[in-house]
């Protein structure tokens, strides 16, 4: 089912969480189907590499990696490649401060999620 809403209606829009979350699950789903389609360890742009394998450096981009659209931050090259998390606390209403803001990137080095960038492949223009 194709999920939007109609935001120029008038009269104070019921915005909460339920609606967070429908809008949360809207574009996650589109990138998952987007993701699914072009594969996997896949270079969707960017990503170039100058200076060469070895000593060269790898430029921003886009990627798809465990079947997730991706941002790839540009780096030194290294023959491993890794998926980087960052947990954001926010302070809620209530005092207690949560980790819910998550920004998730791929960049050169190695961790617990690391692949070899020899795996990328480019992706073909239709």
């Amino acid at each position: 089912m194709h999920k939007t809403f109609d935001f120029t209606q008038l009269g104070g829009f019921p915005f909460n969480q339920d609606r967070l979350k429908r809008m949360q699950e809207t574009y996650s789903d589109i990138q998952q189907v987007l993701a699914k389609l072009i594969g996997d360890n896949v270079i969707i742009s960017g990503v170039e590499v100058t200076g060469g394998i070895i000593e060269g450096t790898a430029g921003d981009g886009w990627v798809v990696v465990g079947g997730e659209l991706l941002p790839f931050v540009g780096a030194a090259m290294q023959p491993w490649c890794r998926v980087v998390q960052l947990d954001e606390m926010l302070v809620f209403e209530d005092g207690q401060s949560k980790p819910v803001q998550i920004s998730r990137y791929v960049t050169m080095g190695t961790g617990s999620r690391q692949f070899l960038f020899s795996t990328f492949g480019r992706m073909q223009k239709l």
